[in-house]
């Protein structure tokens, strides 16, 4: 389909020349898949199509035949033009005691003739019942071979071994399970999420099979039917032939069959190792001999370049204070772990040295400084108010620079509107002067 340059999106076919796409965008198969796209529902093959079709003609003919049905029942005096309404009629017991009384008096008018050679003959709705009954019968034997039909193809699906090139929804079957998924992709709509990464795709496709034929429940919304071959066509006629794939617990359920490993960072699973470490009060004291994933500032988290020796050292110097994610040590180094390496690698502004955290950390200790509070979200109502009245800015904590340009922002608003306003005066007298001349009568 990729090597042919004209496509049809909605009904996934492809054409060698656009005379051809043209004249399948006027068939009736492309406007009903049309019609299905609206509707949020996968597109049909052509195969299914026209067996739709043939299904819709045979009902409208047999819905004509039933409809120029027209018959009398001789014994009640009644004319059906329907074929369960007289059907039911002639099983009432209203219609069989006027036929029993109709037979005896056609039997006491035969006893009165004296001419042996002449007789009555078969009374007249015997025959229309013989053809009544035959009708029933061939009805009859045609549901139960549709019945066994049906339950020879649900026998089929069902109870044949579980096979990767066997379509998941029909009966179809293909070369290789590759070419099976192709068909249910573009027969059903029914696409295998994250691709790239699956490493079990017939394990995959045999736990759906298990889901569907012993389970009986839908792959998309979890429904459960009584049969395999009803949960087949609800699949198909509700557009769920596709894996649940949304939230977590879907994600579990079929993630036997995938290997993520690829996309893990080299950093995950450093934390997490972390978590055994004793800590009192939000600080933590290193006390374990083994590596905890910190790094230090100047080797801006490369333990490549760290000596073995240095990390002994490390690790038995003693700690001046530590939190949850940085050590300070007695030499003035500040330790990071390694999943907040991005930002510890930020040059920030203004921000304070190893030394002068170390220093304002040991004043809080020893109890020579208070720590900051933290500021209360939304607005202070502490804080001191400075009019602009009088020309204040109303600026707090801002520096004469800024204040400054703020002035000078303002200033060109003022002059930008006042120019404004000037064009639309303009405008106004301009509109004014080219009035029609006004002559007083009474003046001449």
């Amino acid at each position: 389909m990729s090597s042919l340059p004209y496509t049809c999106n909605t009904c996934l076919v492809a054409f060698r020349g656009s005379d051809a796409q043209r004249d399948h965008m006027r068939k009736d198969w492309h406007l009903y898949n049309m019609k299905r796209r609206i509707a949020a529902l996968p597109p049909v093959s052509q195969e299914t199509f026209n067996d739709k079709v043939l299904a819709a003609k045979a009902t409208t003919t047999a819905a004509a035949a039933k409809a120029t049905f027209e018959t009398t029942c001789v014994a009640c005096q009644k004319t059906f033009y329907s074929e369960n309404s007289y059907q039911n009629h002639v099983k009432s017991s209203k219609h069989k005691a006027r036929e029993a009384r109709a037979n005896r008096d056609a039997a006491d008018d035969s006893s009165s003739v004296m001419s042996s050679t002449f007789s009555l003959g078969e009374p007249i709705n015997k025959p229309r019942e013989s053809e009544v009954s035959k009708v029933a019968d061939t009805l009859k034997d045609t549901t139960i071979t549709e019945e066994n039909e049906n339950e020879d193809e649900d026998e089929e699906m069902s109870d044949d071994a579980f096979s990767p090139s066997r379509c998941l929804f029909c009966s179809t079957k293909s070369a290789d399970i590759q070419e099976n998924t192709e068909h249910m992709y573009k027969a059903h709509g029914m696409f295998i999420p994250e691709k790239d990464f699956l490493v079990n795709p017939e394990g995959l496709l045999h736990y759906l099979y298990r889901k569907i034929n012993e389970n009986s429940e839908c792959l998309y919304c979890h429904m459960i039917r009584n049969t395999p071959t009803g949960i087949r066509t609800h699949m198909r006629d509700k557009g769920h032939c596709m894996i649940a794939f949304e939230t977590e617990a879907e994600q579990i359920e079929i993630g036997q069959y995938y290997d993520f490993r690829s996309t893990y960072s080299d950093d995950e699973g450093d934390w997490e190792s972390a978590a055994s470490e004793t800590a009192e009060g939000g600080v933590k004291v290193e006390g374990s001999g083994e590596d905890e994933g910190w790094e230090t500032d100047a080797s801006s988290m490369d333990e490549d370049e760290d000596d073995e020796d240095d990390l002994e050292n490390r690790k038995s110097a003693p700690v001046v204070y530590a939190t949850d994610y940085e050590l300070h040590l007695p030499s003035g180094k500040s330790v990071g772990h390694r999943s907040l390496a991005r930002y510890f690698r930020q040059n920030l502004h203004n921000y304070p040295t190893a030394d002068e955290r170390a220093a304002r950390q040991l004043a809080i200790e020893n109890g020579e400084i208070e720590p900051e509070e933290p500021k209360p979200r939304g607005r202070n109502l502490n804080r001191a108010l400075v009019t602009r009245a009088n020309g204040g800015t109303g600026m707090i904590g801002t520096s004469d620079a800024q204040k400054h340009d703020v002035q000078i922002g303002e200033r060109k608003e003022r002059q930008r509107a006042l120019r404004q306003e000037q064009r639309f005066t303009a405008r106004i007298n301009r509109a004014a002067n080219h009035q029609k001349h006004f002559r007083d009568p009474l003046l001449q």
